[in-house]
């Protein structure tokens, strides 16, 4: 299966094998076990222990993803396996209850499953009403899921999905955007998803606002990206009906994939560093800089990551937000970048605090802890 063996002297490359059946309960379960497993930790490797999973696994019901966006990775798993079956394929209700019960047993201090699915929302109605009311019954703790617009975009159908999430103990949504911009969606990220749609889905989601943490996702720091698409980023994110949150997510080119391969073509790969995977990712003036184009947006839009409500959108109180994306604003940082470069700095600094000195605290911290934070902090 996709081995390449020399015959004769001469190199020949095994096709990868049909995917087989649609079926995936007859596969073996995943290994979860942690008593053969090691971990990194202070620099020093020590057998894996329930507290690293603080309080969370992540756990997948499908394989597969029904999109094709030219910066992920299931882009090049589409392309390997095409016409070799299905790629998207669903466990049975039962498969998936029976695992996470043993699992739940098997460790204590889970308060939450994070279903990790490219696209949960998308399972038919059957298939949730199963899965819900067993669920409620047989598991009982608050779940996440991802999920987007696309699938969330009828209203009839998506209220009653999201009903049956919701009561079956659904605590936060994951909705991946990407962007405001429908030409970059289409023409870059081949994304066929509209403002139209999004804005939709945010009102359906909004519905469940008192219950269900809504996240949005976007991707930025894309060369690719221009000032008109980055400003309808921004301005979409404005029409959203609080409270949600926001994560910014600063792009990375993976190897293999559509939007790698069109960069280096373009010239703006031409080394390892430039695709940004050897930056720290939670550095995000590390990738404004990196990319060195539209600064003074793209940190606009990064400010903009946090909890969200009627008063700011992240760290920008709306009024502020509404001020620095005037157009004669715009104008001036484009030209003048010194208060960007300042104030990118600063992000930085804040950004290396975070992770050298509050989340080490974090991670000192007792599950207990984590479960209960985890459960609070995407709330607006």
């Amino acid at each position: 299966n996709n081995f390449y063996v020399r015959i004769n002297g001469k190199e020949n490359k095994n096709p990868v094998r049909h995917l087989g059946n649609d079926d995936l309960d007859w596969l073996a379960h995943p290994d979860y076990d942690i008593e053969d497993h090691k971990i990194l930790e202070n620099g020093q490797i020590i057998h894996f222990q329930e507290r690293h999973l603080n309080g969370m696994i992540f756990f997948q019901t499908e394989r597969g993803c029904p999109q094709a966006c030219s910066y992920c990775t299931n882009n090049i798993m589409s392309e390997l396996y095409k016409g070799k079956g299905n790629l998207l394929r669903t466990h049975s209700v039962d498969y998936v209850i029976t695992e996470l019960k043993r699992l739940k047993n098997k460790f204590p201090s889970i308060g939450v499953f994070d279903l990790r699915d490219e696209t949960f929302t998308i399972r038919n109605i059957k298939w949730l009403r199963e899965f819900c009311e067993r669920y409620k019954k047989e598991v009982g703790i608050r779940f996440k899921c991802l999920a987007e617009p696309a699938s969330m975009s009828s209203e009839s159908m998506s209220e009653e999905k999201l009903r049956l999430l919701v009561d079956a103990g659904l605590t936060d949504i994951i909705i991946g955007i990407q962007s405001g911009s429908d030409r970059l969606n289409f023409e870059v990220y081949n994304r066929f998803i509209t403002q139209e749609q999004l804005l939709k889905c945010a009102n359906v989601a909004n519905k469940f606002s008192d219950k269900l943490a809504i996240m949005y996702d976007i991707i930025t720091a894309n060369p690719y990206e221009t000032t008109e698409d980055i400003l309808e980023t921004i301005k979409v994110v404005i029409q959203i009906p609080p409270p949600f949150y926001v994560s910014i997510n600063n792009l990375i080119y993976f190897e293999g994939t559509p939007l790698y391969d069109r960069a280096l073509k373009d010239g703006y790969i031409k080394t390892d560093k430039d695709s940004a995977s050897t930056l720290n990712y939670w550095d995000r003036w590390a990738h404004i800089k990196l990319k060195k184009k539209n600064e003074y947006l793209t940190l606009v839009l990064n400010l903009m990551r946090g909890p969200s409500t009627k008063k700011r959108i992240g760290l920008m109180p709306r009024k502020v937000l509404n001020y620095l994306i005037k157009e004669n604003v715009i104008d001036y940082n484009l030209k003048h970048l010194f208060p960007t470069y300042v104030a990118g700095n600063m992000v930085s600094w804040m950004d290396y605090a975070r992770e050298h000195g509050v989340k080490p605290l974090y991670n000192m911290t007792p599950v207990s802890f984590k479960v209960w934070y985890d459960k609070i902090r995407y709330h607006a």
